[in-house]
């Protein structure tokens, strides 16, 4: 049944921020402000009465604009009002920025999974409440499980993707309120297990369009295959597949399954690229010297920069033997 509601303008500093909004990251909000500040707020607010706040109204949804417009120094701001459980919140919370397709997977993923643990919500009922396919909730729930058995949340901030090291989040954050205690250590990482798989499953379904629908799917499978590798190895698997694997990928989905194919594609490159081999070698003094000098510009390990010039030998075979053939005749 659709909650009752009522339409006022209060104080903004009677606004609090509701534990139950999904969105935790305000992202940039300066085009929000300058829209504010040329058009005025379009939408008010929807808000419920604080239940430990006497007199103050929690947003629900339209963090955001809250944030822009206390930067632009508004005291009164149109809201919505509404009876809402915790439950209720959440729900509209969730479906409204879904809506609107302004959260991340992780969020999405976190919100849903808050559903189910914190009040009991079926898959089913999920994907009713929210307007979204059940597939697509059961794919996003298998990957938030993924991430957590990794021991990751996934959190963009300031450009980058932050690791933390425990995965019980909620609990985490509920205890560093309460009680004033360290937060955990946060682990600035470029690129997240989960973020990294989403990524290659996108760049495998441009290229073949027919796996759109199943995309979901292959960003379970190689997330679950990806969760024991160190991120420079996710990007450098994904960069072989996109070079290396997609005529194979088009030819094998005609008659075999999605999920056997993607993981067996994945295993296969695994078990190739990453079987290492050491290397003892003399090289001259001033070639070593220069060598370190162009790594050490492009930030590079000497192992990695003896492993790209490697590579790139053996990508240009042709010149290579040429320089070889030069060298030998001087």
């Amino acid at each position: 049944m659709e909650s009752e509601f009522l339409v006022k303008t209060v104080d903004i500093d009677d606004l609090i921020e509701c534990v139950y909004n999904v969105r935790r990251e305000l992202g940039d909000i300066t085009p929000l402000i300058n829209s504010i500040r040329e058009v005025g707020l379009l939408q008010p607010l929807i808000v419920r009465p604080s239940k430990k706040y006497e007199g103050k109204y929690e947003v629900v949804v339209g963090k955001r604009r809250y944030h822009a417009l206390k930067t632009l120094g508004y005291r009164k701001v149109p809201v919505l009002i509404k009876e809402l459980s915790d439950r209720e919140a959440l729900v509209l919370s969730l479906s409204e920025n879904i809506q609107r397709g302004n959260l991340t997977r992780e969020e999405e993923g976190r919100a849903i999974l808050r559903l189910k643990k914190e009040f009991n919500m079926s898959d089913n009922e999920i994907s009713k409440r929210l307007g979204v396919n059940l597939d697509y909730v059961v794919s996003l729930l298998k990957l938030m499980t993924i991430a957590r058995e990794t021991g990751v949340e996934l959190v963009k901030k300031a450009g980058r993707w932050r690791e933390k090291i425990s995965p019980e989040t909620e609990e985490i954050s509920k205890e560093v309120d309460e009680k004033k205690v360290a937060p955990p250590i946060i682990r600035q990482v470029p690129e997240s297990i989960l973020s990294a798989s989403i990524g290659i499953a996108r760049s495998i379904t441009s290229r073949v369009p027919e796996l759109k629908k199943s995309e979901n799917l292959i960003e379970v499978v190689i997330a679950d295959e990806c969760k024991s590798l160190k991120q420079k190895q996710i990007r450098e698997l994904g960069r072989v597949i996109r070079r290396d694997k997609i005529p194979e990928i088009k030819t094998r989905i005609e008659h075999e399954s999605v999920e056997h194919v993607i993981r067996d594609i994945v295993r296969d490159v695994k078990k190739h690229l990453f079987e290492r081999s050491s290397l003892k070698v003399e090289v001259k003094t001033l070639i070593l010297k220069k060598f370190k000098e162009l790594i050490r510009k492009q930030k590079l390990s000497l192992d990695e920069g003896i492993e790209l010039a490697l590579e790139f030998t053996t990508e240009n075979e042709e010149s290579f033997l040429k320089y070889c053939k030069r060298i030998k005749s001087k």
